[in-house]
């Protein structure tokens, strides 16, 4: 629903770039949040599910910045949401992960070679 309060209603049109901006979006979209994170070399931090047959998951880790943070799999980790987000409800049928991710390159590579 559009919120009054929000900049625009479409994230993937406005410029990342300089932002440091924090993420949690639909799973569906995620390979195309790190695509937009590439491209425009931002740096954000974003909730992941553990899912690691997905297509984005090794693009992720090619963006780390940080070593990843494992969420509680408690009920109250993802609460309902206006929007109809119902996760809230029971506790998640996932591991969560919270991930540093950045787009320029020289960040993401520095972190690699340091572990």
């Amino acid at each position: 629903f559009p919120d009054p309060e929000a900049w625009a209603t479409d994230a993937f049109l406005q410029n990342w770039g300089p932002l440091r901006a924090y993420g949690n979006s639909p799973f569906a979209l995620i390979g195309r949040v790190l695509r937009q994170i590439e491209e425009q070399h931002a740096s954000v931090v974003l909730v992941v599910p553990v899912w690691r047959s997905a297509p984005w998951w090794p693009v992720l880790f090619r963006l780390l910045v940080q070593l990843p943070l494992r969420l509680p799999r408690h009920r109250n980790t993802f609460l309902p949401s206006s929007t109809g987000n119902q996760l809230g409800v029971g506790l998640p049928r996932w591991d969560t992960i919270c991930v540093a991710l950045s787009g320029r390159g020289t960040e993401a590579v520095d972190f690699a070679t340091s572990c």
